[in-house]
């Protein structure tokens, strides 16, 4: 009995599968990375559709890994220009995501953290950052007029350690 081939591509592997099973014809499967389909998805296929072939034949579907993996650089301590050149280098395909920016004891306006941070992710894969704001501004107390016990108190819960020099005054 001659089946014609049916058009497969762009379908996933398993309705392939399943349509090259109700034909009478078998699948074998070869996988291919690739950088824009997704993971399963039927890229090729041999003999190619409207081919006529006999019951039982083997039909090749070359079906997609998913997108290879690339090297993800450490990006802290990077400024947000120099981050964004990495990630959406040609080579790796990157996309920079949301940026957020946070209080550090990191320069302001350089890349504190990064998520994913896996050293390999996959080529066109989000990346968000998050920058430092800088050191969180802190309010210290005004103690003017205090007694020295009443003023390291407030210094002290106010987060700061109050170091009392005595000085002669006057006044």
């Amino acid at each position: 009995v001659m089946v014609d081939v049916p058009s497969l591509v762009r379908m996933d592997r398993a309705e392939a599968t399943e349509r090259l099973n109700e034909l009478g014809l078998v699948p074998e499967f070869v996988r291919r990375k690739d950088k824009f389909e997704e993971r399963g998805e039927v890229l090729d296929q041999s003999p190619l559709a409207g081919k006529t072939v006999e019951e039982g034949s083997a039909i090749t579907l070359t079906v997609s890994s998913g997108p290879p993996s690339v090297a993800l650089p450490t990006l802290v301590g990077m400024s947000l220009a120099e981050a964004e050149a990495v990630l959406t280098d040609d080579d790796r395909g990157l996309v920079r995501g949301t940026v957020t920016r946070e209080y550090s004891l990191k320069e302001e306006g350089t890349v504190i953290g990064y998520e994913p941070s896996d050293n390999r992710i996959p080529w066109g894969s989000t990346v968000d950052l998050t920058l430092s704001k800088g050191p969180e501004p802190l309010e210290v107390p005004d103690v003017a007029g205090m007694s020295e016990d009443k003023a390291v108190g407030r210094i002290n819960t106010a987060g700061f350690a109050a170091a009392v020099g005595g000085y002669y005054s006057d006044d």
